[in-house]
């Protein structure tokens, strides 16, 4: 085998905690007005499926109408890294 296939690939998940937004804009799709929020509970999950799942590093992205509205899964920290 060689080093290349034995190298970790990193998997890529993108999270999408609320499609709410108070910037309004003309052109965004994703302002959802009263959009629910995803939980910490869903973030602890995802993480401990992708822990089940993938031995490959994995990185993060927060995506939506605006990420930040889902506050707490920015400032507590239920899953362990």
């Amino acid at each position: 085998m060689t080093q290349k296939a034995r190298q970790k690939r990193p998997f890529h998940v993108m999270i999408i905690p609320t499609l709410g937004c108070p910037s309004k804009c003309a052109y965004c799709w994703s302002s959802e007005v009263g959009s629910p929020v995803m939980s910490i509970e869903m973030i602890g999950s995802i993480v401990a499926w992708l822990k089940d799942f993938r031995s490959d590093p994995v990185t993060f992205t927060f995506h939506g109408g605006e990420p930040l509205l889902a506050e707490p899964i920015f400032t507590k920290r239920p899953y362990p890294c």
